[in-house]
């Protein structure tokens, strides 16, 4: 029997050295696996070159004598692989983008499935960008004279007060604006909790006090209601009672008073008759309205009306003989003084009327 040597230490190195290198290459691998991304993603995609109008103009006419084939995969694929992802045009100072994506979809779906609306919808894009780019360079209209027509009208008389924002407008826009930034500060602090609300129990205090001013004012100022109502109706005083103050009028020799007095002896004597009900707001026409034209008393009140109206709203003199025809109809309405009542003025007692001069 063979026994190995006890410090047989080359042939153990092999066999370590044998198991460590797969591991090595295959930690290599994923190293580069993980960089692959990295490495790709740094590499710089080269941006599209510009072009002038007439050049772009080129490319669009030559994707239009393109359309036609582009059920040919070939041609849409090489369409597609000289396509840039966007047309970069500059025009004197101004650059415009203008995107591919939607052409890639467009050939992506006619790859797909090959029909004729797409390629017309290609085709009419492209008409749409192409009538752009003549409208962008047309010239501009001929406007002066539009500006000729517009300063015309603007040398009217109407818009001479017409003008610019003066100092006093900037002033006013300069002090606006640092009052809202003032405010979007105030607004925006952590302070901003404690304003709102101070601000609320401000406007409470302010609601309450305003409620109670106009409590006050509705109870200091307001009215008490009487007792007795003020618009008590003619009947309430008897007309006797009435007559007795018109005599008394004319022993005074006030002949508008007594003839006014009179008058509203006769309205109280028909209201306690029942005539009609109790309203103070009647006017004398209204009075004579409500008896209807069969009553006995209707001419009778019609002449006393006649006799009032002139006399208290109106300019026309009243003496003796007026008061004396108003004693009469009243007479005649059946208005005689009654034991309880004032004694009246005998008609002979009556001063005279004055003579007119």
């Amino acid at each position: 029997m063979t026994c190995p040597a006890p410090f047989d230490v080359g042939g153990q190195e092999g066999r370590v050295s044998h198991h460590r290198a797969p591991l090595r290459v295959r930690s290599a691998i994923l190293l580069l696996v993980l960089l692959a991304p990295l490495v790709c993603r740094a590499e710089p995609k080269a941006a599209p070159a510009m072009m002038t109008p007439a050049e772009y103009r080129a490319e669009l006419r030559r994707l239009v004598a393109a359309a036609p084939r582009l059920d040919d995969r070939s041609e849409s694929a090489a369409v597609l692989a000289a396509l840039p992802p966007a047309w970069r045009v500059k025009a004197g100072q101004h650059e415009f983008v203008v995107s591919t994506d939607w052409l890639r979809g467009e050939l992506a779906a006619l790859r797909q499935k090959p029909t004729p609306e797409i390629r017309l919808r290609i085709e009419r894009r492209f008409g749409r960008l192409i009538a752009d780019l003549d409208a962008y360079d047309a010239p501009p209209p001929d406007s002066s004279n539009d500006r000729r027509t517009l300063s015309a009208i603007l040398a009217g008389h109407e818009f001479s007060a017409v003008h610019g924002p003066t100092w006093l407008d900037r002033l006013k826009q300069r002090i606006a604006e640092l009052l809202l930034n003032l405010v979007g500060r105030i607004f925006g602090s952590s302070s901003f909790p404690v304003i709102a609300s101070t601000v609320v129990y401000l406007l409470v205090g302010l609601a309450v006090l305003l409620t109670a001013l106009w409590v006050y004012r509705t109870l200091a100022g307001g009215k008490v209601q009487p007792v007795v109502p003020e618009c008590v109706p003619i009947s309430a005083k008897e007309w006797s009672v009435w007559l007795s103050e018109a005599r008394e009028a004319a022993a005074a020799g006030r002949w508008r008073d007594a003839v006014r007095l009179g008058y509203w002896a006769a309205i109280s004597c028909l209201e306690s008759r029942g005539v009609w009900p109790p309203d103070r707001a009647r006017t004398p026409r209204e009075y004579l309205r409500l008896l209807p034209p069969a009553s006995e008393h209707r001419p009778t009140l019609s002449a006393l009306t006649h006799i009032f109206e002139p006399v208290w709203y109106g300019s026309q003199a009243a003496d003796a003989a007026t008061f004396a025809q108003t004693v009469a109809d009243l007479e005649r309405l059946g208005a005689v003084s009654s034991p309880g009542a004032r004694r009246p003025v005998p008609l002979r007692d009556l001063p005279a009327a004055p003579e007119k001069g």
